[in-house]
């Protein structure tokens, strides 16, 4: 078990020891809340650094407690383990022993993963981390090996995507205690399955950061992001806050990765060594597991794929595959898709080298984005048709299954789920949920309108919005309504069960027949032909073993002139019964004979 820094240490017999980064403050007080008895205030004793310190033999778990900075709170810790009363409320110490049962417990390989990217609050109706438990049945059965949670620091008000917390060590209490969260991760262990957690290290919450009154020191008020200050990551004790965050997931949760948001958002001269340091933290927590550490970052810096003698990522979010899929099976040109004017060419280039765009410029963006990935192997980008931000951030949070056919929908499927990259599904996609998945917040009421003018206003790209009179039709995300809507309705899976199907034979012989073969660009065949993809896995050997061949187009094909009928096995297709001709909007997984 790692010596915390930061937060409060409870150890059996022992009592609990306090302690609070206030740097700019040199008079300190802690204010004890014990169950039953009289509220104890305590002064703590300064200490080298910036930090100050106190321990207390009697302080228990159950007991919640406050900080006085010069006369000034009292607030909650800032690395509080729990919030049983929301962010505002005094912080509890809580015990950190688990009774693990996962000590053989071992990640699968990465090259091996299928993600299920999920919100706890909307996956089940209880929306508690105790209520995944009831569908780890269909997600082992569907082929998942890992399931990434949408962040679950403890945020304001009783629903959340999860980006707005601001007490990064405390799971929130409306999804369950720590040790539910723990039992949820064991479980998922016993069953096979790794979990990832999404962590969110470029900025705190607007409401609840007690941060700021107790630190200014954390923040960068010269770098401005899209939340506020940004984080002042030149400072080392701010690192080490974040390094032991990571650690902390890792070593006390056993999470067996995580996946750190928006990492375009941190400052830009300390960012790489930023997320080094981080990248290390993590895996140092763990040295005996393998580790799945993800990056999202738009601003595609393949320097964070690369093994500089420091470690890399295991992978990055795929943007740029999303956006080029879904611009050629929607048509939608607005806002970001005005990045792949032509998301054929774009596709063919993101399919052989993982990003579209290495250095060019984005009219979007309004800057050059990208570096090139010459070498990078493929598996190190996590590739998906739908993820919660691009559905989510859509007005009416309409998945893909809402906005093509059912033709469509499968060739995409059939095309993603095949490439050497590492496939993510978003909850619910796996059996075309009729639900959407909306922006949902439970902000103090200023705060709320503020955060709906804001998102009405990012909606002006799309011409589909630039009427105000139709916002009204947009579901206030404030409206504990607009949160019911995004619950993912199970009835659906019985409704759909070809949907189901076609997810489950995918990842079966995705499992069989691609997970071992090689993932270096060069062992990836993309040819096309206008809208038809014919893509060639080879083996270590380089010869020929697997490959896709879909069709986007609205007429059909003949077979490619590389995969004729007499050389190749049909192992699927989405059109049953078809000619030798590729139908339109269809796909096949063909195999190679011997």
């Amino acid at each position: 078990m790692i010596d915390y820094q930061f937060g409060p240490r409870f150890r059996p017999g022992a009592g609990t020891e306090f302690r609070l980064w206030a740097p700019d403050h040199g008079n300190v007080e802690i204010v004890l809340l014990p169950p039953s008895g009289d509220t104890l205030r305590l002064a703590m004793t300064p200490q080298p650094n910036g930090f100050h310190k106190l321990a207390v033999a009697d302080a228990a778990p159950g007991w919640r407690y406050q900080f006085l900075v010069d006369g000034e709170g009292p607030f909650p810790d800032p690395a509080s383990r729990r919030q049983a009363n929301d962010v505002h409320g005094p912080s509890e110490i809580i015990d950190s022993h688990f009774q693990w049962s996962d000590q053989a417990w071992h990640n699968p390989p990465w090259s091996s993963a299928v993600i299920y990217e999920l919100h706890v609050g909307t996956f089940t109706r209880e929306g508690t981390f105790l209520g995944i438990l009831s569908r780890l049945d269909h997600l082992c059965d569907l082929g998942i090996t890992a399931i990434e949670l949408m962040p679950v620091a403890d945020f304001p008000g009783r629903r959340n995507w999860g980006y707005d917390g601001t007490f990064m060590f405390a799971p929130d209490a409306v999804y369950g205690r720590p040790e539910e969260l723990k039992q949820l991760v064991d479980v998922c262990h016993s069953r096979g399955l790794a979990v990832i957690l999404d962590v969110v290290y470029n900025h705190f919450g607007p409401d609840g950061n007690y941060m700021w009154p107790i630190c200014r020191r954390f923040f960068n008020a010269r770098q401005r992001t899209p939340w506020g200050p940004g984080i002042n990551i030149a400072d080392p004790v701010v690192v080490d806050f974040f390094k032991e965050n990571a650690r902390f997931w890792i070593d006390e949760y056993h999470f067996d990765g995580l996946r750190f948001d928006a990492v375009q958002a941190l400052e830009s001269s300390h960012r790489i060594g930023f997320l080094s340091q981080l990248r290390n933290a993590a895996r140092a927590a763990a040295p005996d597991r393998s580790l799945f550490l993800v990056v999202e970052n738009p601003a595609n810096q393949s320097e964070l794929l690369r093994d500089s003698g420091e470690g890399a990522f295991d992978a990055q979010w795929n943007d740029d595959f999303h956006h080029a899929v879904h611009r050629l099976v929607t048509g939608e040109q607005y806002g970001v898709f005005q990045d792949y004017p032509v998301p054929e060419e774009s596709l063919e280039r993101i399919l052989r080298h993982g990003f579209s765009r290495q250095g060019g410029f984005s009219h979007y963006r309004k800057r050059s984005v990208g570096t090139p990935t010459d070498g990078i192997n493929l598996d190190r980008f996590v590739n998906y048709i739908q993820s919660h931000d691009m559905v989510g951030n859509r007005p009416l949070g309409e998945r893909l299954n809402h906005l093509v056919t059912w033709e469509t929908f499968q060739t995409a499927a059939a095309l993603y789920l095949f490439l050497p990259g590492i496939p993510m599904l978003f909850m619910g996609e796996e059996f075309a949920a009729s639900t959407p998945f909306l922006f949902f917040t439970d902000q103090n009421p200023e705060l709320g309108n503020k955060i709906r003018q804001g998102r009405l206003e990012q909606h002006l790209s799309n011409p589909r919005w630039r009427d105000k009179k139709r916002w009204d039709t947009i579901p206030h995300p404030q409206m504990e309504s607009t949160f019911q809507a995004s619950r993912i309705d199970w009835d659906d899976a019985n409704r759909n069960v070809h949907a189901i199907d076609l997810y489950k034979r995918l990842l079966c012989l995705r499992a069989e027949f691609i997970m071992r073969l090689d993932r270096r660009q060069e062992s990836f065949s993309v040819e096309r032909d206008g809208r038809l993809f014919t893509l060639v896995l080879r083996d270590h050997r380089g010869r020929d073993t697997v490959a896709c061949v879909a069709n986007f187009d609205t007429q059909a094909h003949a077979p490619p002139e590389r995969i004729q009928p007499a050389a190749w096995r049909l192992l699927f297709t989405t059109q049953a019964g078809a000619a030798p001709e590729l139908p339109a909007c269809s796909a096949r997984w063909l195999k190679r004979l011997e």
